[in-house]
């Protein structure tokens, strides 16, 4: 059975705040595709980005990107007084820092007019929530530095969970509310695409951001020295695209660590997915196989070498663990024949490109 699907990112969308929202020209955007007989939209990845506005170094692999909360569906709530006037209306560049300066002020107006509910104590008492909430908070706090070059006791929070000034409580709060925002609206967006018999293919990193609630939060799933800093980080090879490599500069991940707990990193991360898309695909799927592990202290991927990952086990455990779950492997580039035979062995899509003469 053949189907067709569009790539189209979220943040590419129609808006007049400068990136695209997850409202109306999101809604409108599905109506499009059922017209034409589109059944799957693929995304790229909707969480917080961190790093050189990468989408593949974000602040957490759960946490959605409060830039595409769409001002114009709060104001339809009643949490904001009126729109603002179009901003950055017509730009082919997302410009990132002008846009969230420009959004913040709306989303706090929102964020003090709002009443709780129980949806929303419930939505907040999942851990990865508060957890992101406090990242983000002591993170403002710290200067907007990485989380490894933060005060002892900041850097420590996860593990002792010391009391926080007020100041910072009340910044969590608000990042807290915002996720629940974000959450309501993109499963909105979720419930018109199955309307339209439509199903979203969500795009995870195989890896996370050093600068990441993931980290900070799950020290010893990574491999980092004492003061938080990775020892090895990820990225493969000299090859035709590059004489010296691709550095990434994402932490590796402590497979013996991961084993030891069950995969649960894995399980959860996932897991969590499954709720906000019908396919998750899995992005540098290759590293399930062998991964590029290179020095963090090389400033090039020259220096490294490849180490066999625990693919099988992995796997096996998500699909015992996570019923129903719909993985698409990103099998591109020169893979050695292994990398296949893993893919195949679980009957996993793969990605084929198709280019026009």
């Amino acid at each position: 059975m053949r189907e067709s699907g569009v790539l189209m990112p979220v943040s590419a969308l129609p808006s007049p705040t400068g990136v695209g929202e997850l409202g109306r020209q999101a809604h409108q955007f599905i109506e499009l595709l059922s017209r034409n007989g589109v059944k799957i939209w693929q995304i790229l990845p909707l969480n917080p980005v961190g790093y050189g506005n990468s989408p593949y170094q974000p602040y957490s692999s759960c946490a959605g990107d409060e830039i595409y909360i769409s001002l114009e569906s709060l104001q339809e709530e009643g949490l904001l007084e009126k729109l603002p006037e179009p901003f950055l209306e017509g730009e082919t560049r997302v410009r990132y820092d002008q846009v969230r300066a420009f959004k913040d002020p709306f989303l706090r107006e929102a964020f003090a007019r709002f009443q709780p509910t129980d949806d929303y104590r419930e939505f907040i008492a999942q851990s990865w929530v508060e957890e992101y909430g406090v990242f983000r908070a002591l993170k403002r706090a710290n200067g907007g530095v990485c989380w490894n070059e933060w005060k002892e006791a900041d850097k420590a929070w996860p593990e002792e969970r010391s009391p926080l000034p007020a100041d910072v409580e009340a910044e969590a709060a608000y990042q807290m509310f915002l996720q629940y925002l974000f959450y309501r609206q993109w499963m909105k967006v979720r419930e018109k695409a199955r309307e339209n018999r439509i199903r979203i293919m969500g795009d995870v990193p195989f890896y996370v951001g050093i600068d990441s609630v993931d980290v900070w939060a799950g020290k010893k799933n990574f491999l980092l020295d004492r003061d938080g800093r990775a020892t090895f980080i990820a990225g493969v090879p000299p090859d035709y695209f590059s004489a010296t490599g691709q550095r990434w500069g994402n932490p590796i991940y402590d497979w013996d660590y991961l084993k030891e707990t069950g995969y649960r990193f894995w399980v959860d991360r996932i897991g969590y997915d499954q709720k906000l898309f019908d396919m998750i695909r899995i992005d540098h799927f290759r590293a399930f196989d062998t991964y590029w592990k290179i020095p963090a202290s090389c400033p090039t991927a020259i220096e490294g070498k490849w180490i066999e990952a625990p693919g099988y086990e992995v796997l096996d455990t998500l699909l015992e663990r996570l019923p129903g779950v719909n993985l698409v492997a990103e099998d591109l580039g020169d893979l050695r024949p292994e990398v296949l035979t893993l893919k195949e062995h679980y009957h996993l899509k793969g990605m084929k490109i198709l280019i026009s003469p």
